[in-house]
């Protein structure tokens, strides 16, 4: 995750959103956002105690699949 968060940094034109942003980014409630950050499934990472989601890793997430099951 670290070398795809450089990756995404080098850009400058990623929005870093919060748990909320994203829920309402991928149309879903809050808790499914959560319960993908508990699972692993979803690209995400901590600001203190607060959970951040870079707004490339989830638009890369979403192209391969956003976590669905195989």
């Amino acid at each position: 995750m670290k070398d795809k968060a450089r990756k995404y940094r080098r850009n400058g034109n990623n929005e870093i959103l919060t748990t909320r942003m994203v829920a309402d980014y991928l149309h879903c409630h809050l808790s499914t956002v959560y319960r993908l950050v508990k699972q692993g499934k979803i690209p995400h990472f901590k600001l203190g105690g607060d959970l951040r989601f870079e707004k490339a890793a989830i638009d890369e997430w979403i192209e391969k699949g956003g976590g669905a099951q195989d």
